[in-house]
């Protein structure tokens, strides 16, 4: 059984506008890290890949208005889009704020979040600060994300995420897949909310994290300008 069926919480925020190519010529999906539930409920994760949702909601009692914590296209498109994001949020405005700098004429946020498709690289939640992902969670993860690939077949693939892109990468090497390595940015961004999204580092060719995706997607605007031309 396909890990979005167990848990389809978990789908990517496809933009009203992805798949019009009139308004949207080149498809980008962004991938982020994991979604987090309130610390209050001590979940056992060990049964998440073998059980749905609604088991662990019965389980351990989670209220409704948390499992939206980590309902991805719910976050967006109504925490987001239509309402006031909050800091938690701050991944999908950044995304969206550079994407329509770029592409749409510097459209806002709330515009350009229609144009993009994004999903979360590991399909379950996680600990804050004292959760390592397992083996299983990294082949989980892969899986699901070739899946989403072949599903809506974005032009390109971005990582805003240094752990999912490493995890991405070793299971490539394991199980190599030609139809998403094609697709996939060789690189990756910091998350928004950390320090080095401002922060010039080496990392990053001393340069911020947000200039970074800049210049990321500068790169593909110019790459498909030329196959056009």
């Amino acid at each position: 059984m396909s890990l979005l069926k167990l848990h389809p919480e978990y789908k990517p925020f496809v933009g009203e506008y992805y798949n019009d190519s009139q308004k949207t010529p080149i498809k980008i999906l962004f991938i982020g890290e994991s979604h987090y539930l309130p610390p209050q409920y001590k979940i056992d994760y060990s049964e998440w890949y073998n059980r749905d949702t609604e088991w662990f909601k019965k389980e351990y009692k989670i209220e409704e208005k948390h499992l939206s914590w980590i309902n991805t296209s719910k976050i967006i498109e109504e925490d987001v889009i239509k309402g006031i994001p909050a800091k938690a949020h701050f991944i999908y405005t950044q995304i969206a704020d550079i994407y329509g700098y770029i592409f749409l004429d510097n459209k806002c946020y709330k515009e350009a979040l229609k144009h993009i498709a994004f999903v979360n690289y590991f399909i379950r939640p996680k600990k804050k600060n004292k959760d390592n992902f397992s083996d299983e969670d990294k082949e989980k993860a892969f899986i699901n994300l070739k899946e989403v690939v072949n599903e809506i077949k974005p032009d390109k693939v971005i990582f805003i995420n240094k752990e999912s892109y490493t995890s991405y990468g070793e299971s490539m090497k394991k199980s190599f897949d030609k139809n998403l390595d094609s697709r996939v940015v060789k690189n990756y961004t910091p998350h928004p909310s950390t320090e080095k999204w401002e922060m010039k580092c080496r990392e990053y060719g001393n340069i911020s994290g947000k200039e970074k995706l800049i210049e990321m997607l500068n790169e593909i605007k110019e790459e498909f300008k030329t196959i056009k031309n």
